[in-house]
């Protein structure tokens, strides 16, 4: 179990919503959120180089506290309420094995994070709100922010001195803030997939020079959302409020780029 944190009481009042809680203050108490967890789970490995491991895991937490878009002012405002019930499940598998000079491993994720308690939330920026800027979140109605499925595969392969690598990361598409009710017109954040190369040369047993290079293959993507007004719909996106609509904001992923270092390691064996 865990009780309220500071930031989350000193913004837990819908009618006083906060961008960035950062003066601790008396506010609306919040309900300690209780969680119980249970997990199986099993290990194991074929001869030197292969191996595996499985897990399925359910945690139900009980008012749970979330941050809730308040609708109105800033694009981030909103505070923190007891949302009821919430349910968190899934599997967790990975498998790996190793021919020759080469080494592979996959990790997959399955995530299943939903509402179990009904409650009402103002998100008039949802295209599915009523008259009041009201949704209704439903027991199932799945927690935004948080993809479904994640898939990692990463290849190996050393050679004295030299090693190098090889990273896919695949993630599914993830509800944004404000559509708690997964009705908005918008839809999910997509989901994407980037790959990553590296390299290592050890030029001595405490010398290496390294390099990798993230999101290969320069992929456009979005890895958060959230629903809010576009204010800058004027001319040449000049703002404008008698233009203002809702719209899904997404954040941008990090683009290509390149790394490229030297690394002393203090190795006292």
């Amino acid at each position: 179990m865990r009780v309220p944190t500071p930031v989350e009481l000193t913004c837990a009042d819908p009618n006083a919503p906060c961008t960035l809680p950062n003066i601790f203050v008396a506010d609306p108490p919040l309900q300690a959120v209780i969680a119980t967890t249970y997990e199986i789970g099993v290990r194991g490995q074929f001869g030197e180089r292969t191996y595996y491991s499985a897990a399925a895991y359910r945690t139900a937490s009980r008012n749970d506290i979330q941050f809730i878009g308040a609708g109105t002012g800033a694009v981030n405002s909103g505070y923190f309420a007891n949302v009821g019930n919430t349910r968190r499940q899934g599997i967790e598998v990975t498998a790996g094995t190793g021919v020759g000079e080469f080494s592979f491993v996959a990790r997959y994720s399955l995530l299943d994070a939903t509402y179990r308690t009904a409650f009402l939330e103002s998100s008039p920026n949802n295209s599915s709100a009523n008259s009041e800027g009201l949704i209704a979140v439903q027991p199932g109605d799945r927690i935004p922010g948080l993809p479904r499925n994640t898939l990692r595969l990463r290849g190996d392969w050393a050679r004295g001195p030299f090693t190098a690598g090889l990273t896919l990361l695949a993630v599914s598409s993830q509800y944004a803030r404000g559509d708690e009710n997964n009705l908005d017109v918008n839809g999910p954040v997509p989901g994407y997939a980037l790959v990553a190369v590296d390299g290592t040369w050890r030029i001595e047993r405490e010398w290496q020079i390294y390099a990798r290079i993230e999101n290969l293959f320069d992929r456009a993507y979005q890895n958060f959302g959230i629903l809010g007004a576009n204010y800058f719909r004027g001319p040449g996106n000049t703002f404008d409020a008698g233009l203002a609509a809702p719209e899904q904001f997404r954040s941008p992923g990090a683009p290509f780029a390149i790394y490229i270092g030297v690394r002393y390691r203090f190795d006292r064996g």
